[in-house]
């Protein structure tokens, strides 16, 4: 066997450990708000609207998972989906590694993905973060193709790596400088004059891929990137110059903290060292990963108006790559050599022990119990304890769907409605939600009356809301209001709450 082919099958074996890590348990964390969301346009698109989710700018992982079936166990497929995009990074990295230096940097920078916490946490939630980031890892592994030969079936499929990132994600459109960063740092034989057209071939065929959907939102007036003149981060507020530099420094410190709290101190003191050791052996090689860390960085910092912390990921395979072939660099220098067995293997030892001493036990945490799961104070918020968080509602949906007397409906006032939706197992039970998206400055008129006829026409109705910041205030609802029982999330701050209200509540409502 050839070291290729031991590097390919060690390869192999990572992927065997990606699922082992990833998949057991997918429905561990409940359902996120957005990908409550996400699941309602996939299940339009089943229905015949499938350009609805074009709008919304997040077509990759909606369109899958409206072709295998956004019902009934939607969740799982919608999470399965986004699972598998995590392999075609696994792979894109691997690819990207050994083509910069070797199947060995490649093997070091598949690891290195493999025990990242950050990864592990997004890649079992079917948000739109890891597919994108997926995707901008491969067009990356496309574009150092591109410029070695002049060959424009290789320009097509890197135009049509561009459109995927933002097919997985509208904001992907900031990868659209990888091609060019590639161009302007990767060294190859290709005569110059061939490498600008390859550039611009690739860039063509962007265009060209591109042209109908964006005619389509342009048709539409859809808005998948949030920068419209109604929308609290457009254009004109975002380049504000009172606001823009205080924004990008808030922004570039939390995603610094972001970035050390999950990836661990002991990665990030290898980053300074992977530098040092490309700086004497491939200067290109590293400003090449230098300036597409830098443009990542700098487009999230400048353009998030509200920092999420997963829109942080995607530096993350890029900071890999640099410690993976620094560290093949490295090992490359004592070839030949006769220096002792440890040092000789220093960074296997060492990024595999980082595997199994943090990668590892934060996988079997996230199957068992994501909430014991060590992560920045905004994601713990935000996946955990706060509005957006599943937990609370499961137990909601739950309860409704133990309740003796069938079939159930409820009405859900609650932030997360659609992520409880996307968690009822019984057709039993029915929680109707918004058609629009219900908002706290705003009256929802016709959400209120509509809950006031059906309590009149049913004699009362179940009302699942948020207890802590309701959207929409207790006094607006049908009323008397009766408690029937209070769901908590972690932490006892933004619980779920359920309703009985009506005019003879007392008569129809279930026992607390």
């Amino acid at each position: 066997m050839t070291t290729t082919q031991r590097y390919f099958w060690l390869f192999v074996l990572c992927l065997l450990g990606y699922f082992l890590m990833r998949l057991p348990n997918l429905l561990a964390l409940p359902a996120h708000v957005d990908e409550g969301d996400s699941l309602l346009w996939a299940q339009l698109a089943q229905q015949g609207h499938p350009l609805r989710m074009v709008e919304k700018g997040k077509v990759l992982i909606m369109a899958f998972t409206a072709l295998i079936g956004p019902f009934s166990g939607g969740l799982f497929v919608a999470r399965f989906m986004v699972l598998l995009t995590g392999v075609v990074g696994l792979a894109a990295i691997y690819a990207c590694a050994r083509k910069m230096h070797s199947p060995q940097a490649g093997l070091l920078a598949a690891l290195l993905w493999l025990g990242t916490p950050q990864l592990i946490f997004f890649e079992r939630i079917s948000l739109h973060d890891i597919p994108m980031t997926s995707m901008a890892v491969l067009t990356f592994w496309l574009a150092l193709r591109v410029i070695e030969k002049a060959d424009w079936r290789r320009a097509l499929w890197c135009g049509l790596g561009l459109m995927l990132c933002i097919a997985a994600k509208a904001t992907g459109i900031i990868f659209l400088i990888i091609p060019a960063i590639v161009w302007l740092c990767w060294r190859t034989q290709l005569p110059a004059r061939d490498r600008l057209r390859q550039l611009a071939l690739t860039y063509f065929f962007f265009v060209l891929l591109m042209l109908i959907p964006v005619l389509y939102l342009v048709g539409v007036h859809a808005d998948p990137l949030h920068m419209g003149a109604n929308q609290p981060a457009n254009l004109s507020t975002l380049f504000d110059a009172g606001g823009l530099a205080e924004r990008v420094r808030v922004n570039l410190i939390r995603m610094i903290q972001a970035e050390r709290n999950y990836l661990t101190i002991f990665p990030l003191l290898l980053i300074p060292l992977g530098a040092f050791i490309l700086i004497r052996r491939n200067i290109r090689l590293l400003i090449n990963l230098t300036l597409t860390i830098t443009a990542i960085l700098l487009a999230v910092a400048l353009l998030a108006s509200k920092l999420w912390l997963r829109y942080v990921i995607p530096i993350t395979p890029f900071l890999w790559l640099l410690i993976a072939v620094g560290a093949a660099y490295w090992l490359a220098g004592y070839r030949g050599r006769r220096p002792s067995p440890l040092l000789r293997r220093a960074a296997w030892i060492a990024i595999l022990s980082w595997l199994m001493v943090v990668g590892v036990p934060y996988a079997v945490t996230a199957q068992r119990d994501p909430t014991a799961l060590d992560m920045p104070d905004t994601d713990r918020l935000e996946y955990v304890t706060w509005i957006a968080s599943g937990y609370g509602m499961r137990d909601a949906v739950e309860y409704l769907a133990a309740l003796p007397t069938a079939p159930i409906t409820a009405i859900g006032t609650a932030g997360d409605c659609y992520g409880g939706r996307a968690m009822l197992r019984l057709e039993s039970v029915t929680l109707i939600c918004p058609t629009d998206d219900l908002w706290w400055d705003d009256a929802n008129t016709a959400y209120v009356q509509s809950i006031h006829e059906r309590a009149a026409k049913d004699g009362y109705v179940l009302i699942v809301a948020d207890e802590t910041a309701p959207i929409i205030a207790p006094e607006r609802l049908p009323q008397p209001l009766r408690t029937i029982r209070v769901f908590p999330r972690p932490g006892g701050a933004y619980n779920i709450i359920l309703y009985c209200a009506g005019a003879d509540p007392d008569h129809h409502c279930p026992q607390p």
